[in-house]
């Protein structure tokens, strides 16, 4: 029987007798038969795929398949055989492709070794922790799994979690008693009951038993998506009769019962959110949560405790108030990452003595009068209540699309922390004894120069431009360029800007006016125009260019030829890439060829990202030279795909997830950016000169923790590192200044750490040996530490 008419009659089956979890167990069933036949066959034309394993992931692993959900798996190769397997890799992909899409259902793949597990993010982790084997290799599924549950920072997983249920129903629904529910990711959904589960997964825990109103809502949800034709979750009002007329009841007494069964989801979540708080497991190095509060051992440092209580604080685990006897080790890193849970993480570091040990300066300023009579509070209260403002910027406005352009707040974070310490000193002006203050506590917790020179600017011109609205006219051109000399770049402007309102907002009631606000944003803009004006004036040009060559090449070339592109590729190109981005990128190697880097950026607003896209004539280096550009300014990175087209040119294609702010990139920084690369892959502008020209030191090297390395043809080099915005650079140019060539990349940050998985070969396409890679690696890791 054809597929396609064969899951036909499961749909009919499901008009008919309208099921929940029973009918999706049938119709996973279906659906494994499908793919278990496309495996074998591939197995008995490539007999090695025997020992690559293949796995179920997230609904389908679940066994939940609804009638229009995604068919998502796993392919778990062995690591040493990585290359050798990769040719028989991608035509299982491509059978696998073929039977999911002849039931007329979509697929997602992806590969995943034991060796990428360290790098994996939070969903990719929970969607693995749905996982079942399918087929193939059980050794290479056991250890895939068992490397998991191994491996997870409990925590920090939990809090992603709970950040993302927080995030979803803010985009949804934040009640479960709502009229036209999201059935899957609102408030008392479907991903209420699972992100329960995986949280007890990740303490340890057994799994709940499946509740009623889960299965009620796993029906409602099948019905949906008959009525929809396709994947739906929102059930409003129409739909929702057309639901209820299927299952004999009225759409008042269905959306009822919707609500009702979502409640008890909403509940189960929450009671299990409730029974995290006591229960026990690690928070840090040394730092337990233990019956609802934070315990310290003798392993604990000053450093691993301040990330302990920062992540007990976000969960909601108490604080006592007992001082431990803590080793005095301590990470700038550390405290710098333990800063985003901004004020209650520094009132909880006050309750239990460590902010004493990390910011004495601070500290002492307890019972400081600030000898302005403007002042509410005490200097210490003052500095704390500036970053509360901080954490609680506005949403909307000139403020909100200030702190967009801020992608890493820490620094300004510390900066508030210590803009009024030199207050100690009242013989000299406040502002500069806090700059020689806070060169000190930044030597002290060994920060980044750029990081050190940025907090002690801040805290040296906190108050430059409140003075400046204050005493001058901010429509003179004089004005505002002397103050354009002052600030210099987009980044200090911005920081500054909210640096100031957070700290007069502080001061007292009132004291932020909106007067006052619309100086600061008439400053801000007019500002901005001049540090930023030559270069906005070259992008335009850019612009058009990048229009222009992403326009080179066709999407009619013949089958043949895009089939070869693909073969071309590598296999974690192959299976990470949709047809239709492969498309596109088929173009845009098309007009690379021609000469010239090509660049395109696409928006994702629903998860707030954006892709950038790399295009070039490859080159030894070059990858590490676009990461720089992207630390340049300032970038967060989250996820590379780089991967090399094999022919004569060879051409990199390289994508990037990119964020600022925590937002897709705005329009003026892409034309940054586009610019930027272009010249530097051109090879008109050396990216040291740039990263110097934007504050960066490209001189400091990154601090190599461990390494391993796997012999092979690509070899395969695994490095662990402290994280930072500036690690995947750092990195990826030890390597290209040895001459090894990157053919792919996994880059991850996890847990305090940063994971990059680099595909090598030598120089010239030799093949990498153990002797010579642990030689220099080690020289590497003893030069970082002797710095």
């Amino acid at each position: 029987m054809n597929p396609k008419k064969e899951r036909t009659e499961y749909l009919d089956e499901l008009r008919r007798n309208p099921q929940g979890l029973a009918w999706c167990s049938a119709h996973t069933d279906f659906v494994d038969a499908a793919i278990l036949e496309a495996y074998r066959t591939e197995v008995g034309e490539h007999p090695v795929l025997a020992d690559v394993g293949l796995a179920a992931t997230g609904g389908y692993g679940r066994r939940e398949l609804s009638p229009w959900s995604d068919v998502d798996l796993v392919v778990i190769p062995e690591q040493k055989q990585l290359a050798h397997t990769s040719p028989a890799v991608k035509s299982l992909f491509r059978a696998l492709v073929g039977a999911v899409e002849a039931l007329g259902l979509r697929i997602g793949y992806q590969m995943v070794t034991e060796n990428d597990v360290a790098g994996l993010d939070s969903t990719s982790i929970s969607t693995l922790m749905d996982a079942r084997p399918l087929a193939g290799s059980g050794v290479r599924w056991q250890g895939l799994h068992d490397q998991l549950l191994a491996s997870i920072p409990v925590a920090e997983f939990v809090l992603k979690k709970l950040d993302e249920r927080k995030a979803q129903e803010s985009k949804t629904h934040g009640t479960p008693y709502f009229v036209r529910p999201d059935l899957k990711e609102g408030a008392g959904g479907l991903r209420s009951f699972q992100a329960a589960q995986w949280i007890r997964i990740a303490l340890g825990q057994r799994k709940a038993p499946i509740p009623v109103a889960y299965d009620f809502l796993v029906r409602v949800r099948n019905l949906l998506h008959m009525e929809a034709g396709r994947c739906m979750d929102v059930m409003d009002d129409s739909r929702r009769a057309s639901v209820a007329d299927r299952l004999g009841v009225s759409s008042a007494e269905l959306g009822s019962q919707v609500a009702g069964a979502m409640s008890v989801l909403a509940e189960h979540f929450e009671k299990t959110v409730e029974e995290l708080r006591y229960a026990g497991f690690e928070l840090a190095h040394g730092v337990e949560a233990h019956r609802g509060a934070v315990r310290f051992d003798r392993e604990a440092t000053l450093g691993s405790a301040a990330v302990g209580v920062a992540l007990a604080v976000r969960l909601g685990i108490g604080v006592p108030r007992i001082k431990a006897a803590l080793r005095p080790t301590v990470s700038g890193r550390e405290v710098m990452r333990s800063l985003d849970g901004g004020a209650p993480v520094l009132r909880a570091w006050d309750r239990c003595g460590l902010l004493q040990e990390l910011l004495p300066e601070l500290t002492a300023c307890r019972t400081l009068y600030p000898g302005d009579a403007s002042h509410s509070f005490t200097v210490f209260e003052h500095t704390l209540r500036v970053v509360e403002n901080l954490d609680n910027v506005p949403g909307v406005g000139f403020l909100a699309n200030v702190a967009s352009e801020v992608s890493d707040r820490r620094p300004l974070v510390v900066a508030a922390l210590l803009h009024d310490v030199g207050k100690l000193y009242p013989n000299e002006p406040h502002s500069l004894v806090g700059e020689r203050i806070a060169i000190e506590v930044c030597e002290r917790l060994d920060l980044l120069p750029e990081t050190s020179e940025l907090v002690s600017w801040l805290v040296r011109e906190h108050l430059s431009m409140s003075e400046v609205v204050r005493t001058r006219d901010v429509a003179r051109p004089e004005t505002v360029q002397s103050f354009a000399d002052l600030v210099k770049t987009p980044l200090r402007l911005a920081n500054l800007s909210l640096l100031t309102w957070a700290d007069v907002s502080a001061v007292g009631e009132g004291i932020w006016t909106p007067v006052q606000e619309n100086f600061v944003l008439d400053l801000y803009r007019r500002t901005l125009d001049l540090v930023q004006g030559e270069r906005t004036q070259a992008l335009s040009v850019q612009d058009a260019r990048a229009r222009l060559a992403s326009r080179v090449g066709t999407t009619d070339a013949p089958e043949e030829e895009i089939v070869r592109f693909v073969d071309s590729m590598p296999a974690q190109y192959v299976v990470s890439t949709s047809a239709a981005q492969a498309r596109q990128d088929f173009e845009m190697v098309l007009a690379a060829a021609e000469g010239s880097p090509v660049i395109e950026c696409v928006h994702f607003h629903d998860v707030q990202v954006s892709q950038v896209t790399v295009a070039a004539q490859d080159e030894p280096g070059h990858l590490s030279r676009i990461l720089g550009v992207f630390y340049a300014f300032d970038v967060s990175l989250h996820d590379i795909r780089a991967a090399t087209k094999d022919g004569d040119p060879k051409i990199l294609l390289d994508r990037f997830t990119l964020s600022f702010g925590g937002r897709p990139v705005p329009s003026a920084t892409v034309h940054q950016l586009r610019a930027a690369l272009t010249e530097v892959l051109g090879g008109a502008v050396q990216v040291e000169d740039l990263l110097r020209s934007r504050g960066k030191d490209p001189s400091v090297r990154e601090p190599i923790l461990r390494y391993t390395f796997t012999e092979g043809d690509p070899a395969i080099l695994e490095l662990r590192t402290q994280r930072g915005r500036g690690m995947p650079y750092r990195l990826s140019r030890l390597i290209a200044e040895r001459g090894w060539n990157i053919l792919t990349a996994r880059i991850g940050q996890w847990a305090g750490l940063g994971t990059a998985s680099f595909y090598l070969n030598g120089v010239g396409g030799a093949r990498l040996e153990r002797i010579e890679v642990a030689r220099d690696i080690e020289e590497a890791m003893v030069s970082s530490a002797a710095r």
